[in-house]
């Protein structure tokens, strides 16, 4: 582990309203109306294949170190800044809105209505000023920690790289987090912050990261690696040549070529990924060394997770990826769920079934429904409960599409089950989603507000099959303390959201000279001997899902409920 440079005590500067002295907490700096109450927002991006490839490419940029190559992380129109401010730029156009060079505002999305889903979507900007921190994944998670936290440490002193929207208050003065501010990870950037957090709060970083961990009131997590991903440890293993390959035609070779953009990768000199980040997404180092960080944390996290029915790399990762994932990372990841998952070992967290023929999901395409039902049954072996155990999402009671399971056993508060959660962190939505989608960019799915469509465009996540029609999100609260109240001002770490019951299936109707149950009515006129006429399910499946899901993504939930009064 690399030296850690300590942080002194950083100045607390002043904070003024229409020119006048106010207390930095001030509620008159909340905005109603704006994400996280017009609070700063840090953004921290997950894993950069960019850098990886770069790297095995020879492109001489990508081989340069934090600390002592920082201007690359912090300077405009360098390496790592410049990777890290066009990984969001997608997703800040379409939640905060950008300037195009015309200055006419382009993005931020929003229903007026809130969760009324009959509101017709909009177009407005935000007010939140927001930084973007940058880390190369060409290191370990220690030098990730160090470079986010020393960059939120010089946004708060000088401002550096902090972007002041044109709709931001003129009336306030106030030093960057100077009221509390959230942080928007993705993927493997949700394991550093948390781990970061963690170490700061307890001293790793002197008084100033103790400071800079309590300036941060929540963290919400995209698609997150908190338990790592096993795509990492297969990365690792072949680029350190652990495992023999026979050349490209090995799948594992195929996957890496996949993941890397590089053809033949098995024929590079990959000695460097033992001290790049891929040694930290590796599960069992990810929950065992960093793990405990994790659960230290103590910044309120809130996550968002996808379990799509296809791999974004080739479908290949499947092999590896136990129970459901969104092509990189697991649902057990992305869910903060802490169990441990080794195949042969543990199976993903889940439940056992009254019904498999029942837990298959008719009320949607097929092919989609036989993609998740593998989900379900990818178990990669392991130990799990005999019986009919299917693995889970973030609720047991829930598929990744919103239909009710028909559980017969949630395991409680075992090693199975999908309830399990680091500390401080707790499941908010879960959907199909792509893990590309909500944070990065899918250059195959892009937003409509990056066309320069209409703000009543569809949102849909990646097709499967030619299916453009996967949009379902559910709400998937499993511990009623992601309602706590996180100032003194009744901001909450997320605002109760309403669900939808909608039920899908096919009936039959007949006559009956009785009453055969309670949902048989009387026709009129009234005919004999058939006096009544019923209806019977022949399938029927029920759904819960989100308030507006027919026209929201998961982000779109995150901005509107997360860090609200």
């Amino acid at each position: 582990m690399p030296a850690v440079e300590q942080f002194g005590t950083l100045p607390v500067g002043s904070c003024s309203i229409d020119g006048i002295r106010a207390e930095c907490d001030d509620s008159r700096f909340l905005i109603s109306g704006q994400p996280f109450e017009g609070r700063d927002i840090i953004y921290v991006h997950g894993l950069a294949l960019n850098h990886i490839e770069n790297r095995i490419g020879g492109y001489t940029p990508a081989f340069k170190l934090w600390p002592q190559d920082s201007s690359e992380f912090m300077d405009t129109g360098k390496y790592f800044r410049t990777f890290a401010e066009d990984y969001w730029r997608d997703h800040i156009r379409e939640n905060l809105g950008l300037q195009d060079p015309m200055n006419s505002v382009v993005g931020g999305w929003q229903a007026p209505g809130g969760s009324t889903p009959a509101a017709t979507p909009s177009y407005v900007p935000k007010s939140n000023r927001y930084m973007i921190a940058a880390w190369s994944s060409n290191q370990t998670i220690e030098y990730g920690q160090h470079a986010l936290l020393m960059q939120i440490a010089r946004a708060i002193t000088n401002n550096q790289n902090v972007v002041t929207p044109t709709a931001y208050s003129k009336r306030f003065v106030r030093p960057f987090c100077s009221n509390g501010c959230v942080i928007v990870s993705h993927s493997a950037g949700a394991l550093v912050t948390s781990s970061a957090m963690g170490l700061a709060k307890e001293g790793h970083f002197g008084d100033g990261g103790k400071q800079l961990a309590s300036k941060i009131i929540a963290h919400v997590a995209f698609e997150s690696a908190l338990s790592g991903s096993r795509l990492a440890t297969v990365g690792l293993a072949v680029g350190l040549g652990a495992v023999p390959v026979t050349g490209t035609a090995n799948v594992l070779c195929i996957i890496l070529d996949s993941l890397f953009n590089v053809t033949n990768t098995c024929g590079y000199n990959t000695s460097f990924l033992a001290t790049s980040i891929l040694r930290d997404l590796m599960p069992i180092v990810a929950q065992t060394a960093w793990g405990k960080w994790v659960n230290r944390s103590p910044v309120p996290t809130v996550m968002v997770a996808g379990g799509h029915p296809t791999g974004n790399y080739t479908g290949l990762t499947k092999i590896f990826l136990p129970g459901f994932d969104d092509g990189v990372v697991s649902m057990n990841s992305a869910c903060g769920n802490s169990n441990p998952v080794f195949p042969g070992v543990n199976a993903p967290s889940g439940i056992t079934v009254t019904s498999l023929r029942k837990a298959f999901d008719m009320g949607i395409p097929f092919q989609h429904a036989a993609a998740n039902w593998l989900g379900h049954r990818n178990l990669v072996g392991g130990l799990r409960p005999l019986g009919l155990y299917l693995a889970g999402a973030c609720t047991p009671d829930l598929s990744p599409t919103g239909m009710v399971m028909p559980v017969a056993n949630a395991f409680g508060s075992s090693i199975w089950s999908a309830r399990k959660r680091y500390d401080n962190h707790f499941s908010f939505i879960q959907g199909p989603i792509d893990h590309s989608y909500d944070g990065g960019t899918d250059d195959s799915n892009k937003w409509p507000s990056e066309m320069g469509q209409s703000a009543t465009t569809a949102r849909r996540y990646r097709p499967f099959f030619g299916n453009g029609n996967i949009n379902e999100e559910s709400r998937v609260v499993t511990n009623s303390a992601i309602y706590q109240t996180i100032d003194g001002h009744g901001t909450s770490l997320t605002k109760p959201l309403d669900m939808r019951v909608v039920v899908r299936g096919k009936k039959i109707g007949f006559h009956m000279p009785w009453k055969l149950h309670p949902g048989c009515v009387r026709p009129e006129p009234k005919k004999k001997p058939f006096k009544w006429y019923c209806t019977s399910w022949i399938w029927k499946r029920t759904y819960h899902l989100a308030a507006g899901w027919e026209t929201k993504q998961s982000s779109h939930y995150v901005y509107e409920y997360v860090a609200r009064r």
